[in-house]
């Protein structure tokens, strides 16, 4: 039912390509209660540039997708590229084609190596795109792990007697490493303490 509303408002109002990606930034972050200011989306060269956010300083660290719309005389298509790892974490669309490619770098010593490449290339004309990019998103964000930690919050001892972290930001929360021991049953404080 949600994904044929998503659908429906992307065909029916004709969303620009920002107002979709701010849609589905406000729509995905609701539905995980977290703040938005922890997603960036950023211009790019005829596009946006999707990321998640460090909890603890704000910084981009996770690029969700590119996404560039071409519309000229002999290109008409949207492209999402997103990496070549996380290409099957969602269906990619039968209306849309997978474009693989090996892209030429050089590190710091001038030596050539190759990154793969995933683009997922979908006609203008599309009506599973913002679709695609939802679940892209909504599956990202619940992913993703900080690479930033703390210890534990000021409420380490009320979280220890409820077994659970307390903290109201729950994504701010997934920087405590005292909330993965909570969830794992390691409570070291409190009435609950293991002893």
């Amino acid at each position: 039912m949600a994904d044929m509303e998503q659908l429906t408002i992307w065909d029916s109002e004709e969303l620009t390509l920002k107002q979709m990606l701010e849609k589905i930034i406000s729509d995905v972050c609701q539905k995980q209660k977290v703040d938005s200011k922890y997603v960036h989306c950023n211009n790019i060269s005829g596009g946006y540039s999707v990321w998640i956010c460090e909890p603890i300083d704000i910084k981009e660290t996770l690029r969700v997708f590119n996404i560039i719309s071409k519309n000229t005389k002999k290109t008409k298509r949207t492209d999402v590229s997103i990496k070549y790892k996380r290409i099957d974490d969602v269906e990619v669309p039968a209306d849309a084609e997978l474009i693989i490619k090996d892209e030429k770098h050089r590190d710091d010593n001038n030596d050539v190596y190759y990154i793969k490449k995933a683009t997922v290339r979908f006609p203008l004309s599309s009506h599973t795109l913002y679709d695609y990019l939802y679940k892209v998103f909504d599956y990202q964000l619940k992913q993703f792990e900080p690479s930033e930690k703390f210890g534990c919050c000021g409420k380490y001892l009320e979280c220890s007697n409820a077994k659970e972290c307390l903290y109201d930001e729950k994504f701010y929360a997934r920087s405590c490493s005292y909330k993965s021991n909570l969830e794992a049953g390691r409570i070291f404080y409190g009435e609950n303490a293991n002893t």
